[in-house]
């Protein structure tokens, strides 16, 4: 299998923020269930849905497969979030049963909200650093 982590972590890192990140402490996601609870609340869907959106540049074959391997999560967990972030209004769709799309506006609020490129960079350097 491909490593997607080095696709992303080389560039993408030093893009989202120029704080220092303590990537020792480990990084757990809500599950799949949790994040339906939690809903417009979720920060992990906000999250997860970022990476999705990074991660199809290199294009929609297994979209959510790619994104569940980078961050360590069921491919469940992947497709919950998407359907958050598209019922809150954070994700784009590009059609029924089509992967992809794009952060809104109020997408990039509630990532802004979540300290999503904070906590994305810590993920995605924990990954890296395999």
């Amino acid at each position: 299998t491909r490593d997607w982590s080095s696709d992303v972590c080389s560039s993408d890192l030093e893009s989202f923020t120029g704080k220092s990140i303590d990537l020792s402490t480990p990084f757990y996601f809500d599950s799949s269930d949790e994040i339906l609870k939690e809903d417009g609340k979720s920060k992990d869907a906000i999250i997860i849905a970022k990476i999705y959106e990074m991660l199809q540049s290199s294009g929609p074959r297994q979209l959510s497969a790619r994104t569940a391997e980078l961050i360590g999560v069921d491919v469940s967990t992947v497709h919950t979030a998407v359907q958050v972030a598209r019922r809150n209004g954070w994700l784009t769709s590009n059609g029924p049963g089509k992967p992809g799309g794009q952060l809104t506006e109020s997408g990039v609020e509630a990532l802004k909200k979540a300290k999503g490129e904070e906590r994305i960079a810590r993920i995605l350097g924990m990954r890296g650093d395999k």
